[in-house]
């Protein structure tokens, strides 16, 4: 895991290496899978867009991504 970050919804925001996990939490606790984004290399931060857009730091490219919050 390189960043977990929480959106505006409540929702839990995770990167590995390769992907981007979207999680929502139950009210017991446990973690139910949104959706999974495979499309990210390096994932190594995760912050938001004034717009909601969900932007997420590579450092093996040098680059951003920009996922939409549906994914």
């Amino acid at each position: 895991v390189a960043a977990l970050r929480f959106d505006s919804d409540e929702n839990l925001l995770v990167t590995s290496f390769d992907k981007l996990h979207k999680y929502s939490i139950g009210d017991d606790g446990n973690l139910s899978l949104i959706w999974i984004c495979d499309d990210i290399v390096g994932a190594s931060g995760i912050a938001f867009s004034k717009h909601g857009y969900i932007v997420i730091h590579s450092s093996v490219e040098r680059a951003l991504y920009i996922v939409s919050p549906q994914g």
